[in-house]
């Protein structure tokens, strides 16, 4: 549901809205077949609601008429936006979802095809069937926050040239963690970085590095929680060009070029 409203004052024009979502995921009943390295059959039954969000999201614009002719108009704007619920993010709570184990692997006879018989070490696991995934009854939307400005000048009759400032600021992302894992269960392990070659000894070569292996004990534990990304965000700034050509005598013209930087924080 959207209402919005606009009005006029001298040289201002204002425009502001609200728009109400409402979203809901829910997995439906479904079977993973046995397969040559799962040979048990994994059922999911039906679930309503896993996860549901009701999210109001405003909208704000203003445009001044600097000369009075509209040849010359400043805009400025305020909008957020709720993303989508992704499917994945609800197949990931499916105990019928896709199963994981990666291990290191050992080229015995350096054909590089792989074999059974050259599983080296486990070195993690994703699996719901076994350590099925909650969500967080608390889990937040993700969503955007994003500020414009700018000015658009008429050129000549139906040509104008336009430069608008965008920042974007994204927030409450979520992720599947192991609230059976900390910081602790890591080892520090020194190493040397390879260079771009990938390769020891040669010319390329990096400094130290400092790597964490996770405990072999651990390692058999999936990731079995999906909550809120506390404290990590994005942002997007950006200025963009844009030269046009209104649609009059059955053509038009548009061209612009976008400077952007995007950070994750």
């Amino acid at each position: 549901a959207f209402v919005q409203d606009g009005w006029v004052r001298d040289r201002w024009t204002f425009n502001v809205g609200l728009r109400l979502d409402h979203q809901a995921s829910y997995l439906p009943e479904e079977t993973a077949p046995a397969s040559r390295f799962f040979t048990e059959r994994i059922k999911q039954s039906a679930t309503d609601d896993l996860i549901s969000w009701t999210n109001l999201s405003p909208r704000v614009g203003v445009i001044y008429d600097v000369t009075g002719s509209s040849k010359t108009l400043l805009k400025a704007s305020y909008s957020r936006y709720y993303w989508q619920i992704f499917t994945t993010k609800a197949a990931q709570a499916s105990v019928a979802s896709t199963r994981t184990f990666r291990y290191g692997w050992n080229d015995v006879n350096g054909d590089r095809q792989f074999t059974t018989n050259e599983l080296g070490s486990l070195l993690s696991v994703d699996d719901p069937a076994t350590r099925p995934v909650t969500v967080d009854p608390d889990l937040k939307p993700t969503y955007t926050d994003e500020f414009t400005a700018g000015i658009v000048h008429e050129l000549m009759p139906n040509v104008s040239l336009s430069g608008t400032f965008i920042g974007r600021n994204d927030h409450d992302f979520d992720w599947r963690v192991n609230r059976d894992i900390s910081a602790a269960d890591y080892t520090a392990i020194n190493g040397t970085d390879p260079g771009r070659d990938g390769r020891l000894g040669t010319a390329d070569d990096g400094g130290a590095l400092v790597f964490y292996e996770l405990s072999a004990a651990k390692r058999t534990l999936s990731p079995n929680f999906i909550t809120t990304r506390s404290g990590f965000s994005q942002e997007y700034r950006g200025v963009e060009l844009t030269l046009q050509r209104r649609l009059t005598q059955r053509w038009q013209a548009v061209g612009s070029v976008t400077f952007g930087v995007q950070r994750e924080n």
